[in-house]
């Protein structure tokens, strides 16, 4: 925002600091005093034509994108119909791409986890976006002189601007709470982005926020039956579990010993022989009362068993 130029070392370092987040690759884009830096996890498509910051051919938008979208293969063939070439498998290009022709149009029309930036060159504008329901985070800090972004808080710390200040209100909101409702959190001046939002900003800093979904619970006008109901649902259950199958690295599963990751691995483990799943135990030795109830491993184990993972 003060038009200095963005330092390609000092973005490394921010994005060494994320490094947890994406082992498998890294990657620097420097426009000016826009500077973008990105830390991969590859899942789909590992070789280097699927590598971030990525650009449109005519190299007008970069993106850097983090998260999986469930109906990318529809989108790419839709969108190859309008034209569009692709020169990977992923869907970081198809969103790239989608976003080249639609702009935040497209964000109602995606389907997944994520949460991305991507700089237009042209109108010298940046604008993040986070997913429905804020599986993937983006935090966002902004002084007289810089504006900040990042997967977690501790990738803006690594930039000299940024002062380390406790916010008060956000600490108490968690502490009545044990959650955050809006956009706090325990850094002052720090704002999340909110779910189902996005937001632009220009080189003068100008912030603009948009909501571009909400939850809309409505009656249905003729209501089915009990049946008609467990029939939908267990087709939208195996339909949103098996998108989530698609990865050119092995897929494992989290096995609690509840209800939510026993259904989910039931039915993953229909589609992908030997399904590994692993859990989490206590040692309740020194436990009493409800914590005696805490430590599912027998549970998982035996579901394990079941579903021969």
């Amino acid at each position: 925002m003060d038009g200095r130029p963005a330092e390609a070392v000092l973005l490394r370092r921010m994005g060494d600091a994320l490094k947890h987040r994406g082992p498998d690759g890294e990657g620097v884009y420097v426009d000016g005093s826009l500077g973008l830096a990105h830390r991969r996890l590859a899942i789909l498509d590992l070789s280097p034509a699927a590598s971030q910051p990525m650009q449109t051919k005519d190299g007008r938008y970069i993106l850097s994108y983090n998260g999986e979208i469930y109906n990318f293969q529809e989108l790419k063939l839709e969108l190859q119909s309008l034209g569009h070439r692709f020169n990977s498998r992923t869907d970081s290009e198809v969103v790239l791409q989608a976003f080249q022709e639609w702009g935040l149009d497209l964000l109602p029309r995606l389907n997944g986890m994520f949460a991305f930036a991507v700089w237009d060159k042209l109108a010298q504008k940046l604008t993040l976006a986070r997913d429905r329901y804020g599986i993937k985070p983006i935090y966002y800090y902004q002084s007289s002189n810089v504006f900040l972004f990042a997967s977690e808080v501790k990738g803006m710390m690594a930039h000299p601007s940024f002062k380390v200040e406790m916010d008060p209100e956000g600490l108490m909101e968690y502490m009545t709470f044990q959650n955050y409702l809006g956009d706090r959190n325990l850094f002052k001046h720090v704002r999340l982005l909110e779910p189902g939002s996005s937001l632009t900003v220009d080189r003068s800093g100008k912030l603009n926020i948009n909501q571009y979904w909400d939850f809309h619970f409505r009656e249905p006008d003729v209501p089915l039956s009990e049946a008609e109901y467990e029939e939908e649902l267990d087709g939208l259950f195996r339909q949103a579990v098996n998108r989530q199958l698609m990865s050119d690295v092995p897929v494992g599963s989290y096995l609690s010993g509840g209800m939510d990751s026993g259904s989910i691995t039931a039915i993953a483990s229909e589609q992908i022989k030997d399904l590994q799943t692993y859990t989490v135990g206590f040692d309740s030795n020194s436990a009493s009362g409800l914590e005696l109830g805490a430590d599912e491993r027998a549970t998982a184990e035996y579901m394990s068993y079941r579903f021969k993972s």
